[in-house]
């Protein structure tokens, strides 16, 4: 059980003293007797807010208290670098609106009356006596929160900020230019940032701060745990989606862990008898905005080339390129037809 100390006495989060008379009511956190927010903390929730790193990760199961940890983490470095702008951000506003925001506003607001939250502007700003009470003095700076939307890089272009809390940032609408954006603004105050987020894919997440943390990078922290870390989660749901679901959905979604879908797993094995030229198109009537190169049809193609005599041509010397998501779909479905056709030696997937 942790304690938020009372300005201006700034500490990192204090194991509260056994004695003391306040009395956990089955919440994340509550007010104490002696008018100071205390939080019932797990030992994964305790190693992130301890964390000294500058880029610290809690890449976690789902429900697993991530977004519970960001408010506090925030408070304390706010206390900590004094008056000035910071930033939270979101993959989208919605999203923010759901989680992010309400865990903050219930802290910095309802809690501890700081100030308020301006939904036209989504900046909460200081009051002076919220300055007062988590600096310990009145101040002429001002002191504003940014909320984000990291959906939009440039939306996170305008502030010089302390530091940063970034809640989902494994999904794929919080792109890569968000995260170069947000180290920006975090440049000219050597800033840190706080992710809470499942690990949704193998995407920027894996390689810019959980590959770096591995590599043994001191500027990098990845704290991970399972959904049953947080003691409110079900055992029996945890077991229930073990069964159910295939494993390396399972340890993405619930033990916080990066693994990649078998890529057999996304190609169509059963033989199919639509003529080749009512399959979909690879090239015209896309409405997808990335392109990637026809090898990774050939991929697809070599991957399956042990289950079939003979190879698949897909126009080898092509320069063309194809669209991904939906049109990435469609050509493992047209690799797999190729090869579930005995009759056929070769196929050209891109007429």
């Amino acid at each position: 059980m942790n304690q938020l100390p009372e300005p201006p006495f700034w500490n990192p989060l204090a194991t509260q003293n056994e004695k003391d008379p306040t009395v956990n009511p089955g919440k994340f956190s509550w007010m104490g007797s002696d008018g100071r927010v205390y939080f019932d903390l797990h030992e994964g929730q305790e190693k992130a807010l301890e964390s000294e790193a500058r880029f610290i990760a809690i890449i976690a199961g789902t429900q697993s208290g991530k977004t519970e940890s960001g408010p506090p983490w925030l408070y304390n470095e706010i206390a900590k670098r004094g008056p000035g702008d910071y930033i939270v951000a979101s993959p989208t506003y919605p999203l923010l609106q759901k989680k992010a925001l309400p865990a903050f506003i219930e802290l910095f607001d309802t809690k501890l009356k700081l100030g308020r939250y301006f939904p036209g502007s989504k900046q909460f700003k200081f009051s002076k006596e919220g300055s007062r009470r988590i600096f310990g003095r009145y101040v002429d700076e001002r002191t504003i929160v940014f909320f984000g939307n990291a959906q939009d890089p440039e939306s996170l272009e305008s502030a010089t900020a302390k530091a940063a809390w970034l809640d989902e940032a494994g999904q794929r609408k919080f792109k890569l230019a968000s995260w170069e954006a947000l180290q920006r603004r975090l440049a000219m105050h050597i800033g840190r940032a706080f992710i809470t987020t499942t690990p949704y894919d193998l995407g920027w997440l894996k390689k810019q701060i959980y590959d770096r943390w591995k590599a043994g990078d001191k500027d990098y922290e990845v704290i991970n745990f399972r959904s049953t870390m947080n003691p409110a989660f079900s055992l029996r749901e945890y077991n229930r989606a073990m069964k159910t679901l295939p494993r390396w959905k399972f340890d993405l979604f619930y033990n916080g862990i990066f693994t990649r879908q078998p890529v057999r797993s996304m190609i169509a094995l059963k033989r199919d008898s639509t003529p080749a030229h009512d399959s979909p198109s690879l090239t015209n009537g896309s409405d997808c905005s990335e392109l990637i190169s026809v090898a990774s049809i050939l991929l697809a193609c070599s991957l399956l080339k042990s289950r079939r005599r003979g190879g698949c041509s897909v126009i080898e010397s092509t320069t063309k390129t194809i669209s991904t998501a939906s049109c990435m779909r469609d050509c493992l479905t047209l690799a797999a037809r190729c090869h579930a056709r005995s009759t056929l030696r070769t196929c050209s997937l891109a007429k």
